[in-house]
């Protein structure tokens, strides 16, 4: 009997809005409470305007449910006076949610959010009505690639280190 494997894992992103004056850390911290998350900061986002020809920095944490092989990401909408999504202003976080091929109960999670007084809004936002989500999507991917990269040449370094260290106290003895 032949079995035949799919030819790629299909990734799925479901992006939410939130309105919420609170800073980043205390929406992590909410999400961590509330919904039993893990979420911990990552190096910021960044992104090139044109109009203003200067790079700015959003704010990011990260969680990766590992029962469920679940990603999550929350990012800033806002750096002083410059925004991720121009066209989203109303809104002050993202919650970015990538599957592989696992739909997750977005309304349970929506209603939990909405009954958070810091919360203002949540909102389920459809591909379909959001024109630029593919590129928040391959600069959040561009962005994780480069973290991996960064960790790995860290992890090397430390091995490096640890390798020398071990040959050296080995000599003096």
């Amino acid at each position: 009997m032949k079995y035949k494997l799919p030819a790629e894992i299909e990734e799925n992103y479901q992006l939410i809005g939130i309105a919420c004056h609170q800073k980043d850390f205390k929406l992590a911290f909410l999400f961590n409470s509330k919904l039993k998350f893990s979420f911990v900061r990552t190096k910021n986002l960044t992104k090139f305007s044109k109009v203003k020809e200067q790079t700015h920095e959003f704010s990011m944490f990260y969680w990766f449910d590992g029962m469920n092989r679940i990603e999550y990401y929350l990012i800033s909408n806002r750096f002083q006076d410059a925004y991720l999504i121009d066209s989203m202003k109303q809104l002050d976080y993202f919650l970015v949610i990538k599957t592989d091929n696992m739909q997750i109960d977005l309304n349970n999670m929506i209603t939990e959010l909405k009954q958070t007084p810091e919360i203002l809004g949540v909102f389920n936002i459809d591909e379909s009505s959001f024109k630029n989500i593919q590129n928040l999507i391959q600069d959040l991917e561009i962005h994780i690639t480069q973290l991996n990269k960064e960790d790995k040449s860290a992890e090397e370094e430390v091995k490096k280190n640890f390798q020398k260290n071990k040959i050296t106290r080995g000599l003096k003895r």
